[in-house]
């Protein structure tokens, strides 16, 4: 169904299109969605409170997470997909490197992605079994403007039984059990990509495939060797988002299997992105150099971190290690080192003081008790040490529990910079 064809929608979506439902649904974008509808107060009577209260909730997200589709009247949402679906700014990173005639959208969700990759594509192909979802997005797509995305109410096998071929078969599958708890297993998700890799292989010319931030990489790129015949995974992205993964995208072809598979490391904020590039090979061969905690303590960003580039982005930077295990780098306030901190892709702090795993010398240096504590390669949790040492969360310090080069547990006293 092409989105400028008659598509009629179901009664509950129908009456949320009421003007009168939309126009209060945008006035309150900071309701107390839970207490307002235990109290709506005097409301007409058809209208459907518990809908209008996720489309609020839906439409307060969005403003965040969708802000140009949050300017447009009229859009529908749906809770779980909402939950699930990229965010703009990741979704804009995602599709950028990419273009052609045709892409397929094989889990279409919400269609946030789709929505990105019709401004890359000729045609676009969104597929979706979900067909309370499937008569929203049609709506949205039309709203948005979108008449070059071509909608398939069924399922992606079904799909793919008459599937035209594609410069690009993009994949999300649904990373939810039965009992909708989360999965993250290739062989867990719906549909089994892993089962319907060759059609995949015979229809598109590369296949981009999402996957769980939270799978092992290396764990993910055996399952996928397992599952191809001819192709096989040629670039891995992870993106990231102020600092926590969001996507972990797995790009495949038909070139013949590298071992040294090239990966991106991407760290977006509103206003920067950081990107970091390496190799297996490069990290296995890199030779950091080890030291001391100087003045500055450096954290990689989350994707590096995800990506296990801990030797060669040491290396990379001209950076001290301060254990094998730790993953903390350090350097010394010497000329031109802040300069160059503005083009390493790390959290960066100002070590204040580096003290004793002792309750009595942290009092020294913390008379207040609060802080932000975080571990690495250190034998207690937060929760012990905030227990064992006495302090609250929060305030402008932060205290990295670690372990230094000759075994000595220490706390870091750190500000950020």
């Amino acid at each position: 169904m092409h989105p400028q064809d008659s598509s009629a929608l179901g009664a509950e979506w129908q009456i949320l299109l009421d003007p009168e439902i939309q126009d209060f649904i945008r006035k309150n974008p900071k309701l107390n969605v839970p207490e307002w509808v235990l109290r709506p107060g005097k409301l007409p009577s058809h209208w459907p409170i518990r809908a209008i209260a996720e489309q609020i909730k839906a439409y307060q997200k969005a403003q965040k997470k969708l802000p140009s589709w949050a300017k447009h009247p009229g859009i529908l949402y749906e809770s779980l997909a909402m939950e699930q679906c990229s965010s703009e700014i990741t979704a804009l990173r995602k599709t950028r490197d990419w273009h052609g005639q045709v892409c397929v959208d094989l889990c279409g969700g919400l269609g946030v992605d789709t929505y990105h990759w019709a401004s890359r594509f000729r045609e676009v192909h969104y597929i979706e079994e979900n067909t309370h979802l499937y008569e929203a997005v049609s709506h949205n797509m039309k709203v948005l403007g979108c008449s070059n995305v071509h909608m398939h109410p069924k399922s992606a096998e079904t799909f793919l039984e008459h599937a035209p071929s594609a410069d690009l078969i993009y994949i999300d599958p649904s990373r939810r059990s039965a009992r909708k708890s989360r999965v993250f297993q290739l062989s867990d998700c719906r549909p089994r990509v892993d089962l319907l890799m060759e059609q995949l292989e015979l229809l598109g010319k590369k296949i981009l495939l999402k996957l769980s931030p939270f799978l092992d990489i290396q764990q993910a790129c055996l399952a996928l060797e397992a599952a191809t015949q001819r192709y096989s995974v040629e670039k891995i992205q992870i993106i990231a988002y102020q600092n926590e993964v969001k996507e972990l995208l797995f790009c495949l072809g038909p070139s013949q299997k590298e071992p040294d598979i090239p990966m991106e490391a991407i760290n977006l904020t509103n206003k920067h992105e950081w990107t970091f590039h390496f190799t297996r090979a490069q990290e296995i061969q890199a030779q950091p150099q080890y030291s001391l905690p100087a003045y500055y303590l450096l954290e990689p960003f989350a994707p590096i971190r995800k990506a296990g580039a801990f030797q060669f982005f040491a290396q990379s930077y001209d950076l001290g290690k301060l254990h094998p295990n730790s993953h903390l780098y350090t350097l010394p306030d010497a000329p031109g080192v802040r300069d160059k901190l503005k083009e390493i892709p790390a959290r960066i702090f100002k070590i204040e003081a580096q003290i004793p795993y002792q309750k009595k010398s942290l009092a020294a240096h913390l008379p207040q008790k609060q802080a932000h504590i975080q571990t690495r390669n250190f034998p207690d949790s937060v929760p012990q040490i905030r227990k064992k040492m006495g302090i609250r969360e929060g305030g402008l310090q932060y205290i990295f529990a670690t372990t230094l080069l000759d075994g000595q547990l220490c706390l870091l006293l750190c500000r950020k910079i």
